[in-house]
């Protein structure tokens, strides 16, 4: 698994460039059309293949579609509301503040910190004295770099 986040982690530090580049000439709205419609077209290349492939098939996903709770359908769409609107929020400040790649830490570390919270106190999870440190660092580090 530590593999994984870590090739995750190298493929999303080419986010922020790549918005930034985009962001010189796209307003916000554009990028987002633009963007989800490349996204759509992979993603309907992927779903292609995991069909031809046997991985996967349309009478399983579209049972699973139809037998999600409603606390499940209120899930997705917050989720897909929240990804929408934080995505114009980040592309707005990125273009404002011309600091893409430090705004883009500022969010994790704040999102991370979010996490935590809601995991200690809906979840129970229990976390070490070294993670509270790890993150306390992690949160310092980046808060010197936007200095």
């Amino acid at each position: 698994m530590n593999i994984q986040l870590f090739g995750s982690g190298i493929i999303n530090t080419i986010k922020p460039y790549c918005k930034k580049h985009i962001n010189s000439y796209l307003e916000a709205h554009e990028f987002m059309l633009l963007n989800t419609f490349l996204i759509s077209t992979i993603l309907s290349f992927y779903f292609i293949y995991l069909i031809f492939y046997n991985k996967t098939n349309v009478t399983d996903i579209y049972d699973k579609y139809t037998n999600l709770s409603k606390t499940q359908i209120i899930a997705i769409v917050t989720l897909s509301l929240v990804t929408v609107i934080s995505t114009i929020i980040g592309i707005n400040a990125d273009k404002k503040y011309n600091k893409s790649v430090t705004s883009n830490l500022m969010v994790k570390a704040f999102t991370t910190i979010i996490i935590i919270i809601a995991g200690i106190y809906l979840f129970e999870e229990k976390y070490t004295n070294y993670d509270f440190v790890g993150m306390i660092l992690i949160i310092a580090g980046i808060y010197f770099i936007n200095l």
